[in-house]
């Protein structure tokens, strides 16, 4: 029974390379196909590169540090000029704009059905979302957000 679900989540994963913008239960479907993916490999303890391309303030790439499914930390990347500022404000800022995995997937679940146009991608791998793109109003200005997720590092758990 294992074998043949892991065989269907394989199966599953290959069309999660694709970036989804299709009607809500596509979109759905999507979603529950990578978050089943993401489960099936049990990781709670990792890092992940996170990018924000949005109109807000600075900083916009960082180190996202998740221990127990939780962000513990996060590490800013780049050079401190670009950080708006002062480095602890700007830590502060990532720290609150991080997300761990699952973090992502409730976003992205509430964000169905809700904006005008929402562009998904997810890792062929582990299933945890690559790219999420949001355009909240249709030709307003400054609306738009893409948020990424790369080069994720489990990290081995000591003690538990």
């Amino acid at each position: 029974m294992r074998t043949s679900a892991l065989r269907w989540l394989g199966v599953a994963a290959l069309g999660l390379l694709c970036g989804c913008s299709g009607t809500d239960d596509e979109l759905r479907r999507e979603l529950n196909a990578a978050r089943a993916a993401w489960s099936s490999h049990a990781i709670d303890d990792y890092d992940v590169r996170e990018t924000m391309s949005c109109f807000c303030p600075p900083p916009s790439r960082w180190i996202t540090h998740v221990r127990a499914g939780q962000v513990e930390s996060v590490q800013l990347i780049g050079d401190p000029a670009t950080w708006g500022g002062d480095p602890d404000a700007a830590r502060q800022r990532a720290l609150e704009q991080s997300r761990s995995v699952d973090d992502a997937f409730r976003k992205i679940d509430d964000l169905i059905g809700t904006v005008a146009s929402l562009e998904v991608t997810y890792d062929e791998t582990y299933g945890f979302p690559t790219s999420i793109a949001v355009d909240q109003i249709l030709e307003a200005i400054d609306d738009e957000s893409t948020r990424t997720m790369a080069d994720l590092v489990v990290v081995e758990s000591v003690g538990r």
